[in-house]
């Protein structure tokens, strides 16, 4: 895979979904340790647990 910007990112989008508890509210946090990385959690929603 080439690289769109010298770093070593091919410029592709990734969509990382999961159920309560499974881990993604962790792996989004590393994620978004990332330079040009952008990572955004849902909004938590009181009472919808």
């Amino acid at each position: 895979m080439g690289d769109s910007n010298g770093n070593g990112a091919t410029g592709r989008d990734i969509l990382l979904v999961g159920p309560p508890r499974s881990g993604a509210t962790l792996a989004c946090r590393l994620l978004a340790s990332l330079d040009a990385t952008v990572a955004l959690n849902e909004p938590q929603v009181p009472g919808l647990t």
